[in-house]
């Protein structure tokens, strides 16, 4: 029998599935027996227009779509792509109810405040209750005690002594008791809340934000704005005597981290006569010379840093041969002169190659207030910041000292003072020392353990200073982490190490404020222009703003919760070291070149330039260290990502021997200055082995750290296919005729990261779009299956990393959406796809809101 029953309960379970009645056309079929025969027919009709629909379109700082021109092309090829640039700039869709508002909308203080104050008998005195009267027959009546009326919570009690005086009370109290409490009554019912609840105060323990009770209606999603703006302007950069022209970057670091929290920015301050030294065109764009930069700061802290690296023209010479031209003898003419014929000479020739020469660090948080933007100054010390100044001031004349805002200095005064007028003190042995022992440096972080602390930002006045010595930049200590471990020595007060650092004092006058948007030409990070954008002849200050402003990319310290608003497809390349110790030949001057490839044509115009050159370029180079053949690199390279990438897109790096000697007057041989020793490449693409490898929708972008073998020439045909790191690996897969340098050991190392609104970094995340475009372009394919891995992706969303999901969660909840109402393909009825699981919401709480809306279906 239970056999039975039991087949007959799976016979019933495999029968045809009956699609579910349209409940709103049942309801306006009924709805004339609704309201007659059910008391609470409001509870289940509703007004047919109570649903808005509104198409709001969506606003862009930059006055215009940001979309790429080639979006359409690809449409077909790639539909993730076309869905992710589309989705950036789609208009908003609203659903707004017209009847129904946000439950207790009003705030709780605004609910409060008509509301009357009710007073109860047992908060009232009972004596003020009684009439004249009342009070009269209590005073003749004191010395009989066991007669009284008491009031207390519960009831109106008398005490029986004598039958006469509870006569009394019962024809004369009680009836007053009775029109007491109906007037109690009365006022009691008189602006009396409709609910308990909004009677609600806020305690100490309970976040009010978060309480449905100020439950708003959302907002239409903006980009994200971080809490903190900074905008930090180079107004001077002088290095006497100038004799060649100075190149500079900025940018902001988290010591305590040890990470870069923002993309550099490249600025120069020279003049054209100064570039013309370096044979440089002068038909740069005008967003490429602009020395101003926007910081976004989502949490500043006392560990931020401005790192400010400087670098000068290549020429044949150590760094530290390089360093004695602007610290001895710069007082005396002749040598000046020869310095300058010598500095003409190596500009004319290896004008285009560049090597480190100094850097400076400034903390956030000091020049903030205001105090000077350098930990390392004492007034003990003789190399001091201060005695800079006081040299400054006594011989220039044209020092300015104020005390409630900064330093300034004249444009010619540092020309015009020569070395030893400025430093008496400083013999030609010791204008290279060192600082001194009694050097002290300040904390900043004066918590306890490693927690950093937070410094406030939300109000400050524009702040200048002057930096009058910066630090040498060595050879062996040039990566960023080397220059965050002594910017934290320094505020730790661990000058062991630094104090061996040796410094040249040049003026660098720096300004910090708070963007004004409404005054000045401001540039995105993708270089286009933020509305209203005012061109420098339009512009109040024309000195101060005759090239833009330019806001760089950050990069959080922390997760930041932000759905990507606008189109970004960035990718960062950091270089970080090669070695070339065993390489047999010519290999010191080492340059590296950086280029984006599309198969073996030539490379792509897509790379963020330096300053005082066209907005982008095909290449970008590293600077040359000087008979160093394992050189650390510290560039950073900005490409703008093509939507589309295919299997040929990739980064080809080519390394160089710059030939630095003089050519001899009687050669006829012309020597090339670049010499190609080595060439390696990084694929893009994770190599797939289907024919078809976009198929799935799914971009595989390559990132994080890559060590790489080199090989001594350019391979032939098809190179690029396969990744270097899989020759060596996989033993049978070979190039013909290459020739790898030092048995194909992985020499250079490389890190690649990437600020995209398409590609995808989370697995869980790629996993659900590949079986979404399988799923809704289904080909020959059993359908149960595909709606079996669908809803296992749709499961695996909950376990995907927070920050991606909500990276990318407007397209997300739009894939979703399409999927409610596409009908299953594994049911005759054609239900939609059913699935338990939700999307998973991240509910940290130390984490900045944000508001969603629902976007125009395409």
């Amino acid at each position: 029998m239970e056999d039975e029953s039991r087949y007959l309960i799976n016979s019933i379970g495999k029968g045809e599935l009956v699609n579910p009645i349209n409940y709103e056309e049942w309801i306006n079929q009924k709805s004339k027996i609704i309201k007659e025969c059910d008391p609470h027919h409001d509870l289940m009709l509703f007004p047919t227009d109570d649903i808005e629909v509104k198409i709001v379109p969506k606003e862009f700082r930059t006055g215009g779509d940001v979309i790429p021109k080639a979006a359409e092309e690809f449409r077909d090829d790639n539909p993730h792509v076309y869905d992710s640039v589309k989705t950036t700039v789609q208009d908003w869709c609203v659903v707004d109810r017209r009847y129904s508002k946000p439950p207790l909308s009003v705030p709780l203080e605004e609910r409060n405040k008509n509301l009357a104050e009710h007073k109860y008998e047992i908060d009232i005195d009972p004596k003020t209750m009684l009439t004249e009267e009342d009070k009269e027959y209590l005073k003749n009546n004191q010395d009989n005690r066991a007669s009284f009326v008491s009031l207390s919570e519960d009831s109106f009690e008398v005490s029986v002594g004598d039958e006469t005086k509870l006569n009394y009370l019962k024809d004369y109290t009680l009836p007053k008791i009775k029109v007491t409490d109906n007037t109690n009554k009365m006022h009691r019912s008189f602006g009396r809340p409709a609910s308990l609840f909004s009677l609600f105060q806020k305690s100490l323990t309970f976040n009010l934000e978060k309480c449905a009770e100020s439950r708003k209606t959302p907002l239409i999603p903006s980009e994200h704005e971080t809490p903190f703006k900074l905008m930090v302007t180079c107004t001077k950069l002088e290095v006497t005597p100038a004799i060649e022209p100075f190149y500079a970057t900025i940018a902001l670091f988290d010591v305590r981290l040890k990470k870069k929290v923002s993309e550099t920015l490249h600025f120069d301050l020279n003049s054209n006569e100064m570039l013309k030294k370096s044979s440089k065109k002068l038909d740069f764009e005008i967003e490429t010379r602009g020395s101003s930069a926007i910081f976004s700061i989502t949490e500043p802290n006392a560990d931020m840093f401005i790192i400010i690296r400087i670098e000068k023209t290549l020429q044949k010479d150590e760094l530290s041969d390089c360093f004695e031209p602007y610290s001895k003898d710069t007082d005396n003419q002749k040598i000046v002169h020869k310095n300058a014929i010598a500095a003409d000479d190596f500009c004319s020739r290896l004008g285009k190659y560049r090597m480190p020469f100094l850097w400076v660090g400034i903390n956030v948080e000091r020049a903030v207030r205001g105090t000077d933007f350098l930990l390392y100054d004492d007034a003990s010390d003789r190399f001091s910041e201060n005695s800079c100044k006081d040299h400054f001031n006594n011989h220039s004349g044209s020092y300015k000292s104020n005390p409630d805002s900064s330093e300034n200095l004249d444009n010619t005064s540092l020309n015009s003072i020569p070395f030893s007028a400025r430093f008496p003190s400083m013999d030609k042995k010791s204008r290279l020392g060192t600082m001194s022992n009694n050097s002290s440096f300040e904390r900043l972080d004066s918590n306890e353990g490693n927690k950093t602390r937070v410094i406030s930002l939300n109000s400050f006045t524009a702040r200048k200073g002057n930096i009058f010595r910066v630090f040498k930049q060595e050879s062996e200590h040039l990566t960023d982490d080397d220059l965050c471990k002594y910017m934290m020595e320094m505020s730790l007060k661990k000058n062991s190490t630094y104090k061996k650092l040796k410094f040249l004092p040049i003026n660098i006058q720096l300004e910090v404020e708070v963007p004004q948007y409404a005054t000045a030409s401001i540039l995105t990070p993708s270089l286009r222009r933020v509305q209203p954008y005012l061109p420098s002849s339009d512009a109040s200050e024309t000195e101060r703003w005759k090239y833009p402003v330019r806001e760089v990319e950050e990069f959080p310290g922390r997760d930041v919760y932000m759905p990507y608003h606008e189109y970004k497809n960035f990718l960062y390349v950091y270089p970080q070291s090669l070695n070339f110790s065993n390489r047999t030949g010519s290999s010191r001057n080492i340059m590296c070149k950086i280029q984006l490839m599309d198969g073996e044509s030539t490379p792509l115009t897509c790379i963020y330039s330096k300053s005082s050159s066209s907005k982008m370029s095909s290449e970008m180079t590293t600077c040359v260290q000087y008979h160093n053949k394992t050189p650390d690199f510290y560039e950073e390279v900005k490409i703008e990502l093509p939507p589309y990438l295919t299997k040929n897109h990739h980064l080809l790096f080519k390394f160089y021997h710059i030939v630095c000697q003089t050519p001899k007057p009687g050669d006829k041989v012309k020597v090339e200055k670049e010499v190609l020793i080595g060439v390696t490449w990084l694929p893009l693409r994770h190599s797939q082995t289907n024919k078809n490898e976009y198929a799935d929708g799914v971009l595989e972008l390559v990132l994080g750290e890559h060590k790489l073998p080199v090989c001594t020439d350019i391979p032939k045909k098809d190179y690029h296919l396969i990744s270097p790191k899989r020759i060596q690996i996989e033993q049978q897969v070979k190039l013909p005729s290459v020739t790898w340098v030092d048995d194909h050991k992985e020499l250079f190392h490389v890190r690649v990261s990437t600020v995209s609104s398409v590609h995808q970094q989370d697995e869980r995340l790629k996993e659900f779009t590949r079986c979404y475009y399988r799923y809704i372009n289904p080909e020959k394919t059993d359908a149960s299956a595909l709606e079996a891995s669908l809803k296992t992706s749709i499961a695996g969303l909950e376990k995907a990393g927070d920050v991606e999901v909500v990276r990318h969660l407007y397209l997300t909840l739009n894939r979703l959406f399409a999927l409610i109402v596409k009908p299953s393909q594994s049911t005759k009825g054609g239900r939609p796809l059913e699935h338990t699981k939700s999307l998973y919401v991240p509910k940290s709480s130390d984490r900045p809101t944000f508001t969603t809306s629902f976007r125009k279906m395409q």
